[in-house]
């Protein structure tokens, strides 16, 4: 959440950055009110308490009915000072409620728009295979600036590649579990095994220290690390005997960022990086109509996510960082992509500047994001309390990042799409052979597996 001090002295700077993300500034008009309604209601105890302090001495030269009456009117103050208090910590509680859905404030560099319609392709690798009906669309999404393989006939959709290979059947998952679940088969259960190897191997080689979270948070972890009012629709939530709120986390960032919960770092031990490794869990309620079949956008899904935690002066650096590591595994695993600076109107309310790659889909005929890489600056960790201490003494609030690494199920996808041959198998990237079984290269349809 956002310095209470802006909101008292540049709120000018809040509104703007809000009305670029077309929020309703409900929230900061009543964090402003219900602020200066805390400290009015303050000042207002100070000065009954320091009458009461007077009244106080003043008995000790009083008359019998002078005590009495003071007395009397010191019972009258402390109650006030009950009540005051009472109206100071409600009107607290209302502003943090409202003061928390307040978005992050936006870097100068996010463009505007309205929708992810609107986002800024800023780079592009590879050389995608386009087919012909795809071309104006294509070329439009990469403003000319890619190269490209005409090809003459749509490539296979990974949705009839996993019916037609054997390596996923969905309708049975759809029975028993409800839409947007699936059971992996075969080759496909050992890509994804491969998949988070080869990533977390990536990562660890970078620095990044390996951790596996646990898969939920209680409801206090949960609202200090994510914008909970805007993001609680998408969580999975459960209930235990003692009658206390869990949910399922979404990614490995919330349990990761909430293993410094209210904490103060020493500075030395940053920046702390870290490669959560986490099977994820979203309801995905703002997704019907889209994706529907297949296994692109599920309910739950494994992924390898990078999480930064840093000196404010070096989060720059860490977001070029870790966007750079989301490319150079999709660049060993010979996928064409394009990032995206996403826009005021897409951005995710607690990020300042957030980047998207965004890989080809033959099939589809279009970019489809396969990664996230966020600067959080010091909003996240604020609301989590997670602190560094200056050689000096003084305590900052740290800045978070996170990023993917690798989503599994979508770069499974992007493999299916990229890779088919004409005589229907599937080529398995080279970098991921060494973690594959079997002397597995390929899918296609063959079992059991033996060796």
């Amino acid at each position: 959440m956002l310095d209470i001090n802006l909101f008292r002295e540049y709120p000018e700077i809040i509104i703007a950055s809000e009305k670029r993300r077309s929020k309703d500034l409900g929230f900061v008009e009543k964090t402003i009110e219900y602020d200066k309604q805390w400290r009015a209601a303050l000042i207002q105890v100070e000065k009954l308490r320091q009458e009461v302090n007077k009244n106080s001495h003043e008995l000790a030269t009083a008359s019998s009915v002078e005590k009495k009456q003071k007395s009397e009117k010191m019972k009258e103050l402390k109650q006030k000072i009950i009540d005051l208090e009472k109206n100071a910590d409600e009107y607290l509680k209302l502003r943090d409620e409202n003061r928390y859905r307040v978005a992050n404030l936006l870097d100068e560099r996010v463009p505007d728009g309205k929708s992810d319609k609107e986002n800024l392709p800023i780079s592009f690798y590879g050389t995608p295979s386009v087919f012909k009906d795809d071309l104006p669309g294509f070329l439009k999404a990469t403003n000319g600036k890619m190269t490209y393989k005409r090809i003459e006939t749509r490539l296979k959709s990974h949705s009839d590649l996993l019916v037609d290979l054997d390596i996923a059947n969905l309708k049975k998952s759809a029975g028993i579990a409800g839409s947007r679940t699936y059971y992996l088969k075969n080759e496909l259960v050992f890509l994804n095994i491969a998949l988070l190897q080869f990533a977390l191997e990536k990562m660890v080689s970078k620095g990044f220290t390996p951790m596996w979270p646990p898969f939920w948070l209680n409801e206090k972890a949960m609202k200090a690390v994510s914008h909970f009012g805007n993001f609680q629709d998408s969580l999975y939530k459960f209930t235990d005997n003692d009658n206390e709120n869990f949910y399922f986390i979404p990614s490995s960032e919330q349990p990761m960022i909430a293993y410094f919960y209210n904490e103060i770092i020493r500075k030395k031990d940053l920046p702390f990086l870290c490669a959560g490794i986490s099977t994820n869990f979203r309801r995905e309620a703002s997704a019907h109509g889209k994706d529907e079949g297949g296994i692109f956008r599920v309910h739950q899904f494994d992924k390898i996510e990078q999480i930064v935690v840093c000196a404010p002066e070096d989060s720059e650096k860490w977001h070029q960082e870790i966007l750079k590591n989301g490319e150079e595994i999709l660049k060993d695993l010979g996928l064409a992509y394009r990032v995206i600076n996403c826009c005021s109107g897409d951005i995710g309310d607690m990020n300042v500047l957030q980047y998207d790659i965004e890989v080809w889909m033959p099939s589809q005929g279009k970019f489809r994001e396969t990664h996230s890489v966020s600067n959080l600056k010091d909003y996240q960790a604020r609301r989590a309390g997670i602190r560094y201490k200056e050689p000096d003494g003084t305590t900052v609030f740290a800045h978070t990042l996170n990023a993917t690494s690798l989503a599994t199920e979508r770069v499974i996808v992007a493999i299916l799409e990229n890779f088919q041959r004409k005589e229907g198998t599937v080529e398995i990237p080279k970098v991921l052979h060494k973690y594959l079984p079997f002397g597995i290269t390929e899918i296609k349809l063959l079992k059991p597996w033996k060796e």
